[in-house]
């Protein structure tokens, strides 16, 4: 009989606990669902950083800007994911994903190589590249890409004031969710 009880002692906090990972584990996914929700909802505080890095990017004309910024929107709104593995410890959580975006990188590198082949279009007598049109024809390629591209990422999330809650992503991941980032071969 005490061995009985034992045992069903331990089967139950056994599985209590394992009841209770799982239920850590889907509060951290409910916290990554909510962080990408605020890509696809376009959320002031994943814009504020695409506001920053237009200041460093040499705009021709205001629909070259506005085009970008479409661009990178249009991005957001139609990412995919999926958590591959969530880690906890403590109260500290690593979640493996694989996120799918536009290859805007490709799109980049295809207008160069239709740059050359279009040399009187793009290019003047001394062999100079006119940017702006460059700049205007790659801001137009990017609002119709159509090739994704899958990156591997890992988000950081803390439990802290009574829930879990993602930290500050990388330069590198922030880049690779906005399908700007260089693959190196």
């Amino acid at each position: 009989m005490k061995k009985t009880l034992i045992l069903l002692v331990l089967l139950l906090t056994g599985c209590g606990l394992n009841l209770s990972l799982k239920s850590e584990e889907e509060q951290v996914e409910k916290a990554i669902d909510s962080y990408i929700e605020k890509y696809y909802e376009n959320n002031i505080e994943v814009m504020i950083p695409v506001e920053f890095m237009m200041t460093e990017i040499d705009f021709y004309n205001s629909l070259d800007e506005q085009n970008f910024r479409t661009a990178i929107k249009r991005q957001y709104k139609n990412l995919t994911y999926e958590v591959q593995r969530i880690a906890i410890f403590n109260n500290t959580a690593v979640v493996n994903m694989e996120i799918y975006g536009y290859d805007f990188l490709a799109t980049y590198k295809a207008a160069e190589k239709y740059a050359l082949e279009e040399e009187i279009t793009f290019y003047n007598t001394s062999g100079d590249l006119y940017d702006n049109t460059f700049n205007s024809y790659v801001f137009k390629k990017m609002m119709t890409e159509t090739d994704r591209l899958k990156y591997d990422i890992t988000i950081n999330v803390n439990y802290k004031n009574e829930k879990w809650q993602v930290l500050d992503i990388s330069d590198e991941y922030l880049e690779k969710i906005q399908g700007l980032y260089e693959v190196e071969y």
